[in-house]
């Protein structure tokens, strides 16, 4: 009767005639494995289970919605993995289509339960298996080049590289091919896309004995700086997998095998730099163009040499930190190269990327920002000195770069000093830089009620009878938090409760009247214990809550330093 209920409920959902009558089959092979002593399915999990999975599956590669993502995977949780942990066992009887839908369900499921004698190795299986599942492929391709929209409409009809090879066969396929073609060019422009890997020596001595046969190197790369740019924490995502389903050693790591976050961060900068250091080595007698991802990795890797009108795309648009499931398609068509070449002029001229001229003073450059950015972003996250010195050699180890100690270092003894400039004296925390920039540590607090921002107007002279909101200086003795509950206290005359940061701590220039030339922010929000200000006539003569809607009438009421934190906190454009 229940089996019969089961069909008659699928008769009604599912109209496709070739599901219905694979789910009967389903059905029928079920009741060959019930074992009427145990009262059980002989099996680890029902056929028809197993089929609905793949077919939720095949409508997520379709339609690639976050609610299908998020039915598909509660499917798998609730009616296929049930309470049960996943083994190596279970990946090994996984067909094509199952092993698709498996690599896309455990995308962000680093608590799912696993077996501890599950490896790399068992999931290299899973997306070896994956790769023949056309559906599959041709999602992976799609997505990949979303950023690319004219070269997304012809992706289909592009020839495999060797038989959709993946991983590291990929790689030395991929890399004699392309070594190949750059063996017979003249005056070539070349593209490359990259994560934030260092650059093989192979590929740097390929290009070096190439340099007259090459105009123009394109070289696209996450960003470096983890305040001003966001692909580098987009990366973040990547930590959220099972551990099984990356290499061993592929991240800076705890004691308990969970991600070190803060260093794994500074190893992946580490990488992104030392591939810009020998880069610049070859701008002396080459043209180089710097691409670096300001918003996140586009999700694709991509090689193409326009002179000979050849190019690979290697769709990597999953969250899985590793190439293993990567395979290459070629463009070799005339009308096909030049839609991609379009493309990727338009993606350039996007704000996806920003474009350097690489020599060694940009170099230099990038590396200096990049450090400081770190050093402010490291501070936020509560990340000591002498945590990084306990991680030093793991993230050594793991970005495999000569300069690895001396940025580290340099990282290190900022912090250090950020530390201690907290901890002494009653002045104004301040960091001074060699070329003269003087340094503060600023906080405020965002008052909001009923979609209106209260906004203060400042006493002292310095700031020209503007609207600010509630801020003020972190002291020497003094935390960031401290530093809110004394402002706001001596400024209103009330206390906070719980204060929390809305944003990670940003970098702006502004000036101030104790001599400051850039402010390094702490913005909080809470809740007040009173809304009867008892303002501080030396510091406040008015306060006014203003709508959200008419902030965009103040910008030029407003003092530097406010209209910086409402534009970098997006109530003013």
């Amino acid at each position: 009767m229940l089996t019969l209920a089961i069909l008659y409920l699928y008769d009604l959902t599912f109209k496709t005639s070739e599901f219905y009558f694979q789910l009967i089959g389903a059905l029928i092979v079920n009741v060959l494995f019930w074992d009427l002593t145990t009262k059980r399915y002989l099996t680890k999990f029902s056929a028809p289970f197993t089929l609905i999975w793949k077919w939720k599956a095949k409508i997520f590669l379709t339609d690639p919605s976050p609610q299908n993502l998020t039915k598909l995977k509660e499917f798998f949780k609730r009616w296929i993995l049930k309470d049960d942990s996943l083994t190596r066992e279970f990946i090994d009887g996984l067909s094509d289509k199952s092993a698709a839908a498996l690599v896309i369900t455990l995308q962000g499921e680093k608590d799912i339960k696993q077996s501890s004698s599950l490896k790399f190795s068992d999931f290299k299986t899973a997306v070896s298996k994956a790769s023949k599942w056309h559906e599959y492929r041709r999602f992976l391709l799609k997505k990949a080049t979303s950023d690319f929209p004219s070269t997304q409409k012809i992706v289909e009809s592009l020839p495999p590289l060797s038989d959709y090879v993946i991983g590291d066969d990929l790689k030395l396929v991929s890399d004699d091919v392309f070594s190949k073609k750059l063996d017979d060019t003249d005056n070539e422009v070349i593209h490359i896309f990259t994560t934030t890997s260092q650059l093989s020596s192979d590929f740097i001595t390929t290009i070096s004995n190439h340099k007259e046969d090459i105009k123009t190197l394109h070289f696209y790369i996450c960003s470096p700086y983890i305040d001003t740019h966001k692909s580098l924490l987009d990366l973040k995502q990547e930590y959220e997998n099972p551990a099984f389903t990356r290499q061993w050693g592929q991240f800076v790591d705890h004691a308990d095998y969970g991600v070190n976050i803060e260093a794994d961060m500074i190893r992946r900068m580490i990488k992104i730099l030392g591939a810009i250091r020998e880069l610049s080595k070859l701008s002396k007698d080459l043209n180089i163009e710097l691409h670096l991802f300001t918003e996140r990795y586009p999700g694709v890797k991509i090689k193409m040499l326009e002179q000979q009108g050849y190019a690979q795309i290697q769709p990597g648009p999953l969250t899985y930190a590793n190439n293993i499931y990567r395979f290459a398609v070629d463009v070799v068509q005339y009308d096909q190269i030049k839609t991609l070449k379009e493309d990727l002029k338009n993606f350039r001229e996007s704000n996806q990327v920003e474009t350097i001229k690489l020599d060694s003073t940009s170099r230099k450059a990038i590396t200096e920002q990049a450090i400081k950015e770190m050093c402010q972003w490291l501070y936020t996250q509560g990340f000591t000195s002498k945590e990084l010195s306990s991680s030093q050699k793991r993230i050594r180890d793991t970005a495999k770069d000569p300069e690895s100690d001396k940025i580290i270092n340099d990282i290190s003894r900022t912090l250090l000093k950020v530390s201690e400039l907290l901890k002494t004296g009653d002045q104004v925390s301040e960091i001074k830089s060699p070329d003269g920039t003087v340094t503060h540590f600023s906080v405020a607090l965002m008052i909001e009620q009923n979609k209106e921002i209260l906004l203060i107007k400042k006493s002292d002279s310095f700031y020209q009878e503007k609207y600010s909101i509630v801020a003020g200086h972190v002291n020497r003795h003094e935390t960031p938090v401290e530093a809110i509950h004394r402002e706001v206290y001596e400024e209103l005359g009330v206390t906070l409760t719980s204060p929390q940061l809305i944003a990670p701590a940003f970098l702006l220039d502004d000036a101030c009247r104790h001599g400051g030339n850039r402010h390094l922010w702490f913005v909080f929000k809470a809740q007040l214990t009173s809304q009867n200000f008892i303002l501080d006539s030396s510091e406040i003569s008015y306060t006014k809550f203003v709508p959200v809607e008419k902030l965009s009438g103040y910008t030029d009421k407003l003092t530097p330093g406010a209209l910086g934190v409402l534009k970098q906190l997006g109530y003013l454009s």
